[in-house]
């Protein structure tokens, strides 16, 4: 009997629940393209992130980085959020399931309670048109045909049963929603440990890139960073994804700081502009930067009377 992949790895750490290629490949691109353009704000501190708080630390160095489309549009967000309480997978797990045993619960409540809500209605606008017709009678058999009616329509059965149906409701959405802070709390919390486990991984079996980050964070909260790295790997589309620009211009300045034995930063500007100006360029590199030179030099003003870092970024 063929057990398909996902349900065989079920029981085996954050692979409970499985991610599309699709959607894997989005969040990979997303999330490299925030890394790359944010590498020269963080790329000494994150590889050195060895705990969750401090990858928490290190990605808000980035302004308002949960607006950025990587964690504002996909789960990934969770890394920002909240959550300190150290948790495992399995209590992960467990309050996924209970989270959507909710939801299931009150989107059950939800139709019962608005089924019972219109027949309440439907029985109550009906009682009210006899009441309306029997209203100048006083006499006690109108009395005793009004409630005659008001039981053959169950007037008062179907009421109490919405409102019981509502008050129900109401206790499903709150237990929903609570249910869900806790998750996001606990997804955001081990989403974070396993970015800074990809940090410590004692076996050195991947350097640490925007575009080897990106794919350990793919698949969070869902798969932990070891098996979303290598499903990145086995998509075909991720080596088709492009360096940002300013990842682009970043290397090349690394580059040249390395080769530059003094640390003359008018020299490292000139010689920036000679590599960007060189017919091998990329064109579209040029145009892209072009325009955005005078804040590349007030960058570069700003690194005065900083160190130089042994691996050529600058301060």
């Amino acid at each position: 009997m063929n057990i398909p992949k996902n349900i065989k790895d079920s029981k085996k750490l954050g692979r409970n629940e499985e991610v599309s290629p699709e959607d894997l490949l989005k969040r990979y691109a997303a999330l490299k393209r925030f890394l790359e353009d944010n590498w020269g704000r963080f790329g000494l501190q994150l590889p050195r992130a060895r705990k969750p708080e401090r990858v928490l630390e290190v990605l808000n160095l980035v302004p308002n980085a949960k607006w950025a489309p990587a964690f504002r549009d996909f789960p990934t967000g969770c890394l920002l959020r909240e959550g300190f309480k150290r948790v495992t997978w399995r209590t992960v797990r467990e309050t996924r399931e209970k989270f959507e045993r909710a939801k299931s619960a009150e989107g059950q409540l939800s139709m019962q309670s608005h089924t019972a809500y219109q027949s309440a209605q439907s029985v109550r606008t009906a009682f009210d048109a006899a009441v309306a017709e029997y209203k100048h009678q006083d006499s006690k058999q109108a009395q005793r045909r009004l409630r005659r009616i008001s039981k053959q329509l169950h007037v008062e059965q179907l009421t109490k049963k919405a409102q019981k149906l509502d008050s129900e409701l109401r206790v499903a959405r709150i237990n929903r929603e609570r249910l869900g802070e806790l998750l996001k709390s606990k997804e955001a919390w081990l989403a974070r440990s396993e970015v800074a486990a990809f940090v410590r991984d004692p076996k050195r079996r991947y350097s640490k890139t925007p575009a080897n980050f990106a794919k350990a964070m793919a698949g969070l909260p869902f798969y932990d960073w070891l098996y979303s790295l290598r499903k990145c790997q086995k998509i075909p589309g991720v080596a088709d994804v492009p360096r940002t620009y300013w990842f682009q211009v970043f290397e090349m300045l690394q580059e040249i700081v390395k080769k530059t034995k003094s640390t003359d930063l008018n020299k490292i500007e000139l010689k920036l502009k000679k590599e960007l100006l060189k017919s091998e360029t990329d064109s579209h590199l040029r145009s892209y930067i072009s325009p955005q030179w005078f804040y590349m030099t007030l960058a570069l003003a700003d690194c005065r009377g900083k160190r130089f870092h042994q691996w050529g970024s600058l301060g």
